[in-house]
């Protein structure tokens, strides 16, 4: 069996999360926007975001929440996880999420200012 990587490169749209489990592993969870331009139909540039739900772990998760803020650009490298559940109302329901094996910080933006920095 081979696991397939995806790469996808964005702004986290807010500051990340960072939590330890009760079996003492840290997590961090943050969303990144990645836009897209392209052409319609008419001709006509359009601008789409989407935007992906990143969690990592350990080492790699530590190193996030003590480094990105709201703003920063992000390269990811991960493995997609989709989850599917039923909610209280029976509606069945879907998340999808990359679990990041490795997250390059390409520019963290601090009070006004951008800054680089290697992991």
């Amino acid at each position: 069996m081979s696991t397939k990587l995806l790469t996808i490169e964005g702004n986290l749209g807010k500051d990340p999360i960072t939590k330890v489990t009760s079996a003492g592993k840290t997590v961090c969870n943050f969303s990144i926007a990645v836009n897209k331009e392209f052409t319609d139909d008419k001709g006509v540039k359009q601008k789409k975001v989407d935007w992906h739900n990143i969690e990592c772990w350990d080492k790699t998760a530590e190193d996030c929440g003590a480094n990105l803020t709201k703003g920063s650009k992000v390269s990811v490298t991960g493995t997609l996880k989709i989850s599917n559940w039923t909610d209280k109302e029976g509606q069945e329901r879907f998340s999808k999420n990359i679990i990041a094996r490795e997250v390059d910080i390409i520019s963290i933006k601090t009070a006004n200012t951008e800054s680089s920095i290697s992991l």
